[in-house]
């Protein structure tokens, strides 16, 4: 009988922290690639895309051009200011560079479709309050828009995630690995050859939302030698 309460309890204890466990997210394959510093937009004070709609499982992944650029998530109330009660994602000052990309890039795995607001918190040049801040899964039925955002950051201080500025949460950084793909969409770009009636034009692979392109991106890997 002793035995028995002792197996009963050691399972209801088992059973009791699997529930607990947080779910895992199951990865979707589709990574969205943002990039932080575009040289064509607002003085490079942008995100590119900075509006993308993500599934659970996708992976989002930060790239880093010139100058000393970060992401720290944000509420839409408070643009700016990290997340309340320092749950949120960021990924600290770890990719200065002073040309191209930097070596490393910071990735994060979407784990609902909530609204998920970004800013940049480099203080230099007030880039949050210039416009560089960005939305994964804007609620596109709601007056919470990145407009909005954008506008009432302009009155804002930035705050920062940490005192550490390396210190990042919520992700990993991880070494920038070419994306094959893209780079055979800038050789189709430059050649002109991509055509067939698509809508897409020459240049077209700037700013690609890659999660929206799943033909043309199955038509890119089983087309790379």
């Amino acid at each position: 009988m002793v035995a028995y309460t002792s197996l009963a309890a050691a399972a209801a204890f088992f059973f009791g922290l699997t529930a607990a466990a947080p779910p895992t997210v199951r990865s979707t394959g589709v990574v969205h690639r943002i990039f932080a510093g575009s040289t064509v937009e607002n003085g490079g004070l942008h995100f590119e895309p900075q509006n993308v709609v993500a599934e659970i499982g996708d992976l989002i992944e930060f790239h880093f051009l010139p100058k000393n650029h970060t992401m720290v998530q944000s509420s839409f109330d408070k643009p700016c200011e990290p997340l309340a009660g320092g749950a949120g994602i960021f990924a600290g000052f770890n990719f200065a560079t002073k040309e191209g990309e930097a070596p490393n890039v910071f990735q994060f795995t979407v784990k609902d479709t909530q609204p998920f607001w970004y800013y940049c918190s480099q203080t230099a040049g007030n880039h949050c309050q210039s416009g560089m801040s960005g939305v994964i899964n804007q609620n596109f039925n709601s007056d919470k828009t990145l407009a909005k955002y954008k506008e009432m950051a302009k009155n804002t201080v930035t705050k920062q995630p940490s005192a550490d500025p390396l210190a990042s949460q919520g992700g990993w950084i991880v070494p920038n690995k070419p994306f094959a793909f893209l780079a055979f969409l800038k050789w189709e770009a430059v050649v002109g050859w991509w055509g067939g009636g698509d809508g897409w034009n020459s240049g077209d692979y700037v700013g690609i939302e890659w999660s929206d392109r799943r033909r043309a991106c199955d038509f890119g890997r089983n087309n790379l030698v």
